[in-house]
């Protein structure tokens, strides 16, 4: 028998490197099977989806899927029934969903897509009673190198704003500002655009609503991150992900993110020709965690997940992949999350309420900041977690005070319009969240307004023949326009604004004036973008002219 002495540090690498061998073998794959197939009648290629949360009870919730090669939409239950199938113009590319945008007053649910034959953003809404999606508007992309190919929504949660980003079959990306045009429609302003990466084509993409980024696959060369708030209008990102590292392969195509507490969670890619997923940190650097494979799913394309608990059925929620293997049509599989192996967490994050740690933009925390009559200052948050907001204003030092606004829950900030007939006054702020704690209280550290000014007003003595009353210059503005007038004779003069709902949302005059012509400033800080009415009154005359106002 023959004995064989290894030096003992060699041993020692020995063990070492078989132990490691080992480790990377048992931790970096794990292989799952689809429980559900989502297979309505009529598809072709269901090659993207979103994943609606009801409001109530998550067990109504629902996937929608887009299907450019049937050019339909499909709304399936979380049982894998078929709730409604919608033929749509064009070719639907991919599909987003974001929750309590804004619509003519309305927090409401907003599907979008891009259709790649007609070079639009297109936008649904959901009917949370009936499930079913409705058609709102879309918009142009105003043309995009190779055309729009990629698509995803972004809900900021440092400005509240929510924003279309679209691929093009280049490099070329493009990014919109949504905003209401207050009869029901949403319309879309150009923000920035950029290439992604130095070659191939961009269309798998992502965006993290509460660290504010944005992921976008380069097909070829991987997926790169940016700052998703259109600050810097040339952004060249960072290479977060590269093919051809831990296996990643190239014609990345679908990217997806599990939120955990403490900025955890994953963010999740897909390769076409690919029969397996890559599973990275969602915090940066974005280490590599793990390849995932779905038996069945093969050569995907997109893929979502979600964390929440959809009752008995998906307690962990689930994962949804793409099955473009064989030769179709092409359903969407969908596996129990628990079977990837990865970290759980039900209960941090919600889509639907954003549950991040709200925090404040307060103008002046600490007092000693002068505002001016007719000027506004803004107090921002970045969660709709926020029940209430209560800001007081006093006139006699801080002995008492008047309460100007209260109950605010679906906005992410409030305006103080500062036009009392004072001279001078202080503001208290509490804001509290909806488990009635306190996130903000400066009521021991208020702050001045001095009313010491007037609204800006130009004055001719050139008396007009007639009332006249002109269109407003420039029209649309943002966030300033002048209102022209003129008046035959002396007497009590209003100038007022008007939302289309007919509320009244600005006093710009109400008081005495002299025959002449006059001149005012109207600033639109604090209103959303829309249509507004302004109207000249006096005690003989009445005239009501529109303006639009974007942002």
């Amino acid at each position: 028998m023959k004995i064989l002495f290894y030096p003992s540090k060699v041993l020692l690498l020995l063990i070492s490197f078989s132990f490691m061998i080992c480790s990377l073998t048992i931790a970096q794959s794990t292989t799952v099977t689809p429980v559900l197939t989502l297979n309505a009648s009529g598809i072709v290629d269901q090659d993207d989806m979103c994943i609606w949360i009801h409001p109530t009870d998550n067990s109504l919730s629902t996937v929608i899927s887009s299907d450019k090669s049937a050019s339909k939409l499909f709304v399936y239950d979380i049982s894998g029934n078929t709730l409604q199938t919608i033929d749509v113009p064009g070719k639907p590319g991919n599909i987003d969903i974001r929750y309590n945008f804004q619509l003519s007053g309305q927090p409401t649910d907003i599907v979008g897509y891009n259709d790649r034959d007609n070079g639009t953003m297109v936008f649904y809404k959901v009917n949370p009673d009936t499930r079913q999606l409705s058609f709102i508007s879309n918009f142009s992309d105003g043309g995009m190198t190779g055309n729009n190919y990629g698509f995803t929504l972004y809900h900021s949660p440092n400005t509240g704003k929510y924003y279309a980003i679209a691929s093009s079959k280049s490099t070329q990306m493009k990014q919109w500002e949504l905003v209401d045009n207050g009869d029901g429609t949403i319309d879309g302003i150009f923000k920035r655009t950029w290439n992604n990466g130095s070659g191939d084509i961009s269309e798998g993409m992502v965006a993290d609503d509460e660290m504010g980024k944005l992921y976008c696959s380069n097909e070829g060369e991987g997926i790169y991150e940016y700052d998703a708030d259109p600050i810097d209008s040339n952004p060249t990102g960072t290479l977060a992900a590269a093919t051809g590292e831990n296996g990643l392969t190239a014609d990345v195509e679908g990217l997806t993110i599990y939120y955990a507490a403490n900025g955890g969670g994953y963010l999740m890619a897909s390769s076409q020709g690919s029969s397996n997923f890559k599973i990275y940190e969602r915090k940066e650097p974005h280490n590599f965690v793990k390849t995932v494979v779905v038996t069945t799913s093969k050569s995907t394309d997109g893929i979502d997940i979600s964390n929440i608990n959809f009752g008995s059925a998906f307690p962990n929620g689930f994962f949804l992949s793409h099955d473009g293997s064989g030769s179709g049509p092409y359903p969407i599989r969908v596996s129990k999350y628990e079977d990837l192996d990865l970290i759980i967490d039900t209960e941090y994050w919600n889509p639907r309420s954003e549950n991040v740690e709200p925090q404040l933009n307060l103008i002046t925390p600490n007092g000693g900041e002068i505002w001016n009559v007719g000027e506004q200052k803004q107090i921002t948050w970045n969660s709709q977690n926020v029940k209430d907001i209560n800001i007081e204003l006093s006139t006699d030092d801080g002995n008492s005070w008047i309460s100007i606004a209260n109950s605010i829950s679906t906005a992410n900030g409030v305006y103080i319009d500062t036009v009392q007939n004072f001279p001078s006054l202080f503001c208290r702020v509490k804001i509290t969240d909806a488990a009635n704690s306190a996130l903000y209280d400066i009521s021991d550290t208020s702050f001045t307004i001095d009313l010491a000014s007037d609204v800006t007003e130009e004055y001719n003595n050139h008396i007009p023949n007639d009332y006249q009353l002109s269109q407003n210059y420039p029209n649309p503005f943002n966030p300033s326009t002048l209102i022209s007038f003129g008046i035959p004779e002396s007497g009590l003069v209003s100038l007022k604004i008007y939302n289309l709902l007919g509320e009244e949302v600005r006093t710009l005059i109400n008081n005495f004036k002299t025959a002449g012509t006059y001149r005012i400033e109207f600033n639109g800080i604090g209103l959303p973008t829309g249509v507004y009415l302004y109207r000249l009154q006096t005690t003989s005359f009445v005239d009501t002219k529109k303006m639009l106002l974007i942002k």
